[in-house]
């Protein structure tokens, strides 16, 4: 059931999170979690573990490439 997956959305804007993370709860995804950096993302990475993630590609720091390959190292699974 799709209530289980856990997703996080990164992204450096708030109403494309937000926006995200709306269409996803109503289209039954109820245990999504947002992060407005690559840094912020990788530090909840760290804390538990996510079924799918959701990236900008452009953002100021770490951008969304650089933060998929941190995050497959982490949790290869994602």
């Amino acid at each position: 059931m799709s209530d289980k997956k856990r997703i996080l959305v990164v992204d450096d804007e708030w109403v494309m999170r937000d926006s995200l993370k709306e269409w996803l709860v109503a289209e039954g995804f109820a245990s999504v979690q947002m992060a407005e950096s690559g840094a912020q993302a990788l530090e909840m990475l760290s804390e538990s573990a996510f079924d799918l993630m959701l990236t900008d590609i452009k953002m100021p720091g770490m951008d969304g490439v650089e933060l998929l390959e941190k995050a497959k190292q982490m949790q290869p699974e994602l």
